[in-house]
Parts: structure tokens; sequence; C-alpha cells
């Protein structure tokens, strides 16, 4: 269902194929990946199955941590419809690649509460978030997610910082060693401490229709807060802990976001992933399927008629 549901969602894309502007990505995502630009087709394909694949992990992280009562593909689907709102999320972009990294790490930092060894989560976690950072730089923000992880699932302490430190410091090592043989290493540096949160809430919005890309994220956040006692309905103290994370990564991804001179809308990958999840337990755990329903209709319906404008 999912990947017939992603080809609908990005057929925009397919059907007016267009390359990420390959100089706008990061050094190192222009290291890794530049092999594959050229082909605009190519890359829409290869988008569509990285959005596919990050569905279902999306939805294996709900069902395997209980996040939500009944076990459903809502937060896959909103995950979906979320990094596929505009014809600039659509492709082969930085945010989307390094959003695959944070998903799969993100399932191993989720389950350390009460376990006694957590020295390969965190440091998978230190690992993924710095390959993330590498690849787009706005998930720096992201690593302050380690503090409120550790707080919340544990309590804070030295050792296991410096565990998830040991992650972080290992990628970028090896992302510098190698890129060192082939350019400036300054370059990748350069990338990675360019972020500067001064601009935070200094851009605009020129097009009326990113206003109602931003109505549809807008209505999603109200969604969650004025159905939030819906979350904690029928699961256990210790997956409630990892609603808290959650909420946390989301914080954290409002800030990031909203952080530009303007509006980069592929920035608005780093809020899908706890977005969606937080949507997806909603709608599952709520009784009123025919309004979920509805406003899943209302959303698909306005995001392509948008996208063909």
């Amino acid at each position: 269902m999912l990947l017939p549901y992603a080809v609908v969602f990005r057929l925009h894309g397919l059907m007016y194929p267009t390359s990420y502007p390959l100089g706008e990505g990061s050094t190192f995502y222009r290291f890794a990946f530049g092999w594959i630009h050229g082909n605009p087709m190519i890359e829409q394909v290869v988008g569509i199955l990285i959005v596919f694949f990050q569905a279902v992990w999306i939805n294996r992280i709900m069902i395997q941590h209980r996040l939500s009562r009944e076990n459903t593909l809502f937060a896959g689907v909103f995950y979906i419809i979320l990094v596929s709102l505009t014809p600039a999320q659509l492709g082969l972009n930085p945010s989307l690649i390094g959003g695959f990294a944070f998903i799969i790490v993100l399932d191993d930092i989720l389950r350390i509460y009460l376990k006694k060894e957590v020295a390969s989560e965190l440091f998978n976690y230190g690992f993924g978030l710095g390959l993330a950072w590498l690849i787009y730089p706005p998930y720096f923000v992201l690593l302050l997610s380690i503090f409120a992880a550790i707080a919340i699932m544990r309590s804070l302490n030295i050792r296991e910082i410096l565990q998830w430190a040991g992650g972080v410091i290992s990628i970028l090592f090896l992302s510098l060693m190698a890129y060192s043989y082939v350019g400036d290493w300054y370059e990748m540096v350069h990338d990675l401490v360019q972020w500067n949160p001064s601009n935070l809430l200094s851009w605009q919005v020129n097009d009326w229709r990113h206003w109602v890309y931003l109505a549809i994220v807008v209505l999603a956040v109200v969604i969650i807060v004025l159905n939030s006692n819906l979350l904690n309905r029928g699961i256990a103290y210790k997956e409630r802990k990892k609603w808290k994370v959650i909420y946390w990564v989301l914080l954290l991804s409002f800030f990031s976001v909203f952080s530009g001179l303007k509006v980069e809308w592929d920035r608005m990958d780093l809020i899908a992933i706890p977005l969606s999840m937080l949507l997806g337990a909603v709608a599952a755990n709520s009784k009123r399927t025919i309004v979920v329903e509805f406003l899943h209709i209302l959303i698909f319906i306005t995001v392509l008629f948008l996208q063909f404008n």
C-alpha cells in the first residue's frame, strides 16, 4: 500500500522530473552522492524508493515500540504526505537522505530505557546523527536530542554522553579523512558550522501556495495538541517516556526549520519524522475514524491540486 501511495504523491516529480541543484548541497552530499546526479528521472525514482523505505521503517518503530494501541500504517502514510507537500521536496534532496540515517538510529535510542548496557545504542545514535549532519547541516540541532533522551529514559551521566560523542566524532573523522584525498577538508568543516540561529523567524513566504502548505503543518500540530491525551491511552509507562523523547525531537526540528533567512521547503523533512509518528498514534487511537479519513482525503486532494496547479 505504501509504495503506490508514495508514487501518487510524488507523481508530479515523475511527470516533470528535475534534479536537486548539486551546488546547493553540502560538501559531503556532493562527495558521497554526486555520482547519481545527471538523470532527473533516476533521481525521482530513487527518491520515491527512499520515501517508501523510510515510511516502512517508521511503521516498524511504531509497532515494535508499541507507541500506539492499534497497529496501523497511519504513521507511514502521514510521513509520505509531509515529505511530498511541495515540489521542492520531490526528488533526491539531502534532507531526505539525512532523514533516513536519523530514522534508523531513532529506533536505537528508544531502546535504552531500563537497559543495563547501552553503549552500542548510544554510539549508533551519535554515528547516525553525525552522518545526517554531514549530509544536511540543519540536522545539527538534533544533536541536542541526546540530552533529552538520556535525561528522560535514564539519567544524565558523563560516561553515556561520551559514548554518544564517540559515534559523532567517529563519522566526522572518517568522513574528513576520506574527503581529504579528493579535496580540501576545510570545505566540509565550513559546511558543518555555517548554521546561524540568529536568523530565527526572520524568513518570509512569497507564494500563496506556501501558506497553504504551512497551514497543513499547523493543522497537524493543532490536531496533536488537542488530542495529546490519545497518545498515552492504552500504553505502558515505558512507551510514555518514548513519546517525551519524540516530543523533544519535534521541538528541536521546528527550531531548525525556522532558523533560515528564507523558507527552505526541504527543511520540512526534519519535522516530518516526529510529526508523522505523533499523527499516526493520534489517528490510530482515535474513535472518530470518519473525521480522520475526511481530513486525510482533504489533505490528499489539496496537496495534489497545488502540485499540479
